[in-house]
Formats: C-alpha cells, sequence, structure tokens
C-alpha cells in the first residue's frame, strides 16, 4: 500500500489563505467596510467621542453615525473634514458623512407612594402603629385577591 505524504506547512498555510478568500467573499464589501468602521471607531473618532456616538449605516458610500444630541452633532460638523479624511484611511470609497441625533429615551415615571390601605377595624386593638399598618396592608392584599 502506497502511503500519502503529509501536506507540507506551505500547503497547510494556502489552504486557511483560500478559505479565509472564499469566506470574505461571502460578505458584501460594504459590510466588509462598516465592520472596519465599527471596530475601528474609538480609534478613529477618539474615545471622548466614542462614548457620545455611534456607526449607523454604511450604504452607497455614505456613512451614518447617531450622535447622543444635538451639541454633540454641532460639535461633529466642525470636525468633519478631520473625521472624513480619519475615515477614509479606513475606507477610501466613503464619499459621506451624516449625523443623526439620536433619540433620547424618556425614563420611566417615577411611581408615586402607595395608594392609602384603609384601616381594618379589627386592627384597632394592635399596639405598635408599624405592626397594625402592616396588618392592614395585609388586609386590604387579602381583601383585594379575594375579588371583594
Amino acid at each position: 500500500m502506497r502511503r500519502t505524504p503529509a501536506p507540507r506547512r506551505a500547503e497547510v498555510v494556502s489552504f486557511f489563505a483560500a478559505l479565509d478568500g472564499v469566506l470574505a467573499g461571502l460578505q458584501s464589501r460594504t459590510d466588509r467596510d462598516y465592520d472596519r468602521v465599527r471596530l475601528n471607531w474609538a480609534r478613529i473618532v477618539g474615545a471622548q467621542l466614542a462614548r457620545v456616538t455611534r456607526p449607523a449605516a454604511l450604504r452607497g458610500g455614505a456613512l451614518r453615525v447617531t450622535v447622543d444630541g444635538e451639541d454633540w452633532r454641532q460639535a461633529l460638523e466642525t470636525e468633519r473634514s478631520r473625521l472624513m479624511g480619519r475615515l477614509r484611511a479606513v475606507v477610501p470609497s466613503l464619499a459621506r458623512l451624516t449625523f443623526e441625533v439620536r433619540p433620547v429615551p424618556t425614563p420611566p415615571p417615577t411611581p408615586g407612594p402607595p395608594p392609602e390601605v384603609p384601616a381594618d377595624p379589627r386592627n384597632g386593638a394592635v399596639a405598635d402603629p408599624a405592626l397594625r399598618r402592616a396588618l392592614d396592608a395585609l388586609s386590604a392584599a387579602v381583601h383585594r385577591g379575594a375579588g371583594a
């Protein structure tokens, strides 16, 4: 029986290089460019701007960036040419850069004080006021749970 020689290291490396090429072909150029921008965002814009901005989409040579407020959007407008230069170092085909203020999420309403629980007359004989309130609250909860 004839033995097949073991592959040489150069052939194995070539296999992985070919596999990378095949996998890269499955992703569009725009997707690869967008991934490069996202992965390098803090390096491109700096740590301070990276905290208040996010690359949102890259389509047709235009990068849309969301910003945490109008003040930051205006600051970015003054830095547009510098940012375009830095972005083009990562994505040479970049043609436009737009900034969009991200909506500020509204905080949930602050809950008001708990509703007053009517006193249960059966608890009137309890001397401790905290215990009496707890028993009144328990009575009210039982009463609500019973559907009455």
